[in-house]
């Protein structure tokens, strides 16, 4: 049998699997369509990964100073322009301290400032002065101090906001301060 007897006998499935072909090339266009507007959307997103840690500073003769770091990091393929930094709390009556004017001036990048991608900010507050300031600021006895709704946000120049959470073993802290400062108010009132 030649090969063609066999296309002859053949025809109808032949024609068939001819049929599939213009299936598959839409599919693949749809497809590239997809990736490519993937890629091009993506690049525009503005991102930044926010993290709050505490951070002990140790120099020459055992000075110790604590602070509250913030660090932003541009993880996006845009600059990003971070304008300033605040501080959430409150479960029903949100209420918001900004940062940027106590940073520790030699350690802490300046506000506003631009940042390439894959470049960070960091933001150095004292420890003391953070949770002093912010149980301070708390003066509502009806809602109590819960440290699981404390949030370190980063403002950008295009409104958008990025969040960090206080980490869990510094919650504790936090509770722990807020009662002493709310037992010696108590003592004094």
């Amino acid at each position: 049998m030649g090969l063609l007897e066999w296309l002859r006998c053949h025809g109808e499935t032949l024609q068939l699997i001819n049929s599939f072909a213009p299936w598959f090339a839409a599919m693949g266009t749809i497809a590239a369509a997809c990736v490519a507007l993937y890629l091009g959307l993506r690049r525009g997103r503005l991102k930044l990964r926010v993290t709050a840690l505490h951070k002990v500073m140790i120099w020459e003769g055992g000075i110790r100073r604590d602070y509250l770091e913030i660090r932003a990091v541009n993880t996006g393929f845009t600059k990003a322009n971070i304008t300033g930094v605040d501080l959430r709390w409150g479960r029903y009556k949100k209420k918001y301290a900004v940062l940027a004017k106590e940073f520790d001036q030699k350690f802490s990048n300046r506000l506003p400032i631009e940042i390439e991608p894959g470049q960070e900010s960091k933001y150095y507050y004292p420890w003391e002065l953070w949770l002093s300031s912010f149980i301070v600021n708390d003066q509502d006895q009806d809602e109590s101090l819960d440290p699981h709704t404390v949030r370190i946000r980063v403002w950008t120049s295009v409104g958008r906001l990025f969040n960090a959470m206080i980490p869990k073993n510094h919650r504790r802290e936090l509770i722990q301060a807020a009662s002493e400062t709310k037992k010696a108010t108590s003592e004094l009132g």
